[in-house]
C-alpha cells in the first residue's frame, strides 16, 4: 500500500512539473525526463564568442554524410567545416580558379593543398589529382585531415584566406571563420546526437 501511494505521489509531481512519461513504464524518474529534454530540445547559443549569429536546422540526408566523415577518420572540426561550407554538406564553391579554386565538401583551396600535399604540381594542375577522390567522402575526408594537420597553426589562415590569408590579409574574416568552426565543433562535442542526426549547426559568416 505504501509503495502504491509513493508511486501515485511521484506520478502527480511528474504531471505537475510537466515532465514526460517514458513509454511502457508507470512513471518516469526526474533524471530520465531531464535527459530526454536535453536530448530532444537542445538549443545552441544564439551567438558565437565574436557575436556571429548561430542556430540549428534540420537538413535531410546529412546524418549519412556525418557518419561517413567520422568513419573515415574525420573529427569534429572536419564535420564542422563541411557543415559550415554548405547546407547539404556536399557542395564545393566552384566560383574560383587556379590556386584559389576550392575542392571537395570541405572547400580546400588548391594553393593550400598543392603546397603541402602535392608540392610538385602547379597552380593549374589540380585536375591531375582531384578526380582520384572526387565524390568519395572517405578519400575527401582523409585528404582534408592530412591538409589540416600539415598546416597546423596556420590552418584557418590558409583555409579561409588562401595564400593572401597566409600572408596577413583578411585577419578579421579569418578570425570570424575560426570562431564559427570552433563554435560548431563545440556543439557537436556537447551533444553527441548532433554528430549523427540531420541537425545542422549554422553560423552566419561573412563571405570573402
Amino acid at each position: 500500500m505504501l509503495n502504491k501511494r509513493f508511486k501515485m505521489v511521484i506520478l502527480s509531481l511528474t504531471l505537475c512539473l510537466g515532465l514526460s512519461l517514458t513509454p511502457g513504464s508507470v512513471f518516469a524518474t526526474t533524471s530520465n525526463a531531464r535527459s530526454q529534454t536535453t536530448r530532444y530540445n537542445y538549443n545552441v547559443p544564439p551567438k558565437t564568442s565574436r557575436g556571429l549569429r548561430a542556430g540549428t536546422e534540420q537538413v535531410s540526408g546529412i546524418s549519412k554524410i556525418k557518419n561517413e566523415i567520422y568513419a573515415a577518420g574525420g573529427d569534429d572540426i572536419a564535420v564542422a567545416v563541411a557543415m559550415l561550407e554548405s547546407k547539404t554538406m556536399d557542395s564545393p564553391d566552384n566560383t574560383k580558379g587556379g590556386d584559389a579554386a576550392n575542392y571537395t565538401r570541405f572547400n580546400m583551396n588548391w594553393y593550400g593543398m598543392r603546397t603541402k600535399l602535392y608540392p610538385t604540381l602547379g597552380p593549374n594542375d589540380a585536375y591531375k589529382v582531384v578526380n582520384d577522390w572526387k565524390g568519395s567522402i572517405k578519400k575527401e575526408t582523409r585528404t582534408f585531415m592530412k591538409y589540416k594537420s600539415a598546416w597546423g597553426k596556420d590552418f584557418y589562415s590558409i583555409h579561409r584566406g588562401g595564400e593572401s590569408g597566409l600572408h596577413g590579409k583578411y585577419k578579421n574574416q579569418i578570425a570570424d571563420y575560426q570562431d564559427a568552426i570552433i563554435f560548431i565543433a563545440n556543439q557537436l562535442s556537447a551533444n553527441s546526437q548532433f554528430k549523427h542526426d540531420n541537425t545542422r549547426v549554422w553560423v552566419d559568416v561573412p563571405y570573402i
